[in-house]
């Protein structure tokens, strides 16, 4: 176990707090993920007569004795999005020879893809970059799409991102991979990596991974550090140097041999600079290695991007729609209610017009078989056999479905043509392709947005050391 007192200690404490300050998002993401694909009767309520907490599913079950219906229209719009989103990306060339082989060796086009799934979803994309050697022994070019189930961040308010302070994520990863990434082929460090890895683990999923992994928290912060740029007037070389108890000594010691050798003195300027430090931990807070940043701009490994964070707050596509997809369901609901429940060819019988002859079950079989005959003995002044059907839908629910999804396409910008549907008036292909860069207008601000995330990915992508 770390020091208490370490500076590691208030990094890994800090790392924590950052995590749980997230909850909340990490909860309306799930609640919009469960949305998106199906499982949109999931939102927990209180059962007003038994004051129990279950399902609305389950409350719609007891009410109804019926499976409760949904029609999942934010797949279909998703989907839609992001299939205009894949078209749109096929029209562009990556010209850099570079940035080419790093989108291929990532499927940069199938990793964006499920990015662009999950920033509709939760409002977040969120990748890392990152020149490592993994199970080849080689280093290349990672990119790799984190999901915001396993992330953290200070409180943050720029959309630019430009006041994150602390930012990381949890790693699930085997204790071999753990050994080779971070042991060094040291056996000390990696028998404290067996050490610290070897303790139960906690009860929260910051600490716990699944069974047969392990967990490490990655935790990035951004640090001040006092450094001194030092020029040799002499052999013009150049260099900059952290200082530390042990560098102040050697600068001095160095001074002092050049003025004894008679040599001009070292040009040494010393300022502050921020940094980012970057530390991994086991879960009980042991420190397994601690690196600087290895991009040139010195920055953190992740790019981030919540939207659309005005005074920090995250609000997803799929949440825009969620209302109307709920009055949808209900709606339905409703409409099979009210099916299930009405006059369906109910045969009104007089039980005077029965003949003795003839029994109830026979009549049933009879008044089912198309061209069938049944003999009764009229009553004078009596009922004859009637039929009564009932379409049920006299309650105005259809409308208001038609309503609701007309407001769903509204609110979303998700219309027909977009979707593949005909255009209204459209009489050739150009002006097909105008109404659809119309219609797209609605979502522009999505693609323009996520447009940025790319740009700023690629050229972070740009300061990663040279893959050898």
């Amino acid at each position: 176990m770390i020091n208490q007192n370490s500076k590691e200690a208030a990094v890994f404490t800090a790392a924590v707090e950052a995590w749980r300050r997230l909850s909340g998002l990490r909860a309306n993401r799930e609640r919009m993920k469960n949305y998106a694909y199906g499982r949109q009767w999931n939102d927990r309520v209180i059962d007003p007569i038994t004051g129990e907490s279950m399902t609305e599913g389950e409350m719609a079950r007891v009410a109804t004795g019926r499976d409760p219906l949904t029609n999942n229209l934010i797949r279909q719009m998703v989907k839609t999005i992001i299939g205009r989103f894949r078209y749109m990306r096929s029209q562009e060339d990556v010209a850099d020879s570079d940035m080419a082989r790093l989108y291929s060796f990532n499927s940069l086009d199938e990793l964006d893809s499920r990015a662009m799934e999950e920033f509709l979803m939760s409002g977040c994309i969120i990748q890392r970059v990152a020149a490592e050697r993994r199970r080849d022994g080689i280093m290349h070019h990672y990119v790799d799409n984190v999901s915001p189930a396993d992330f953290f961040i200070n409180t943050v308010n720029d959309p630019r991102g430009w006041d994150t302070e602390l930012i990381g994520m949890l790693h699930d990863l085997s204790l071999p991979d753990i050994e080779s990434r971070f042991g060094n082929n040291d056996p000390k460090k990696i028998a404290l990596i067996r050490h610290a890895f070897s303790a139960e683990q906690g009860d929260s999923r910051f600490f716990r991974s699944p069974t047969g992994r392990c967990r490490v928290i990655e935790v990035w912060t951004l640090e001040s550090s006092r450094i001194a740029r030092v020029l040799d007037p002499d052999t013009a070389d150049y260099r900059e140097v952290t200082i530390t108890k042990e560098v102040a000594d050697k600068l001095r010691a160095d001074e002092q041999q050049r003025h004894d050798a008679g040599l001009a003195p070292l040009r040494v300027n010393h300022t502050r600079i921020n940094r980012w430090h970057g530390r991994f931990f086991a879960p009980d807070g042991t420190m397994i290695s601690h690196v600087v940043s290895q991009l040139s701009s010195g920055d953190h490994p992740f790019v981030v991007k919540f939207y659309p964070l005005i005074d920090g707050e995250v609000h997803s596509f799929v949440e825009d729609i969620v209302d109307q997809q709920r009055q949808i369901n209900r709606l339905l609901v409703v409409s099979d209610h009210i099916l299930s429940t009405a006059a369906k060819g109910v045969l009104m019988y007089p039980t005077r017009a029965k003949p003795d002859f003839i029994t109830w079950k026979d009549i049933a079989h009879r008044w089912a078989v198309c061209g069938s005959l049944i003999p009764y003995e009229p009553v004078a002044g009596g009922d004859t056999p009637k039929q009564i059907t009932s379409s049920g839908l006299d309650a105005g629910v259809t409308t208001l479905l038609d309503t609701q999804m007309k407001l769903i396409r509204d609110i979303s910008g998700v219309g027909s043509v977009i979707s593949g549907g005909n255009g209204v008036n459209a009489t050739g292909a150009d002006s097909l392709a105008a109404q659809i860069d119309n219609a797209t207008i609605a979502l522009n601000d999505l693609f323009a947005t996520f447009a940025d995330f790319i740009a700023r990915r690629d050229k972070k992508a740009t300061e990663l050391p040279r893959e050898i």
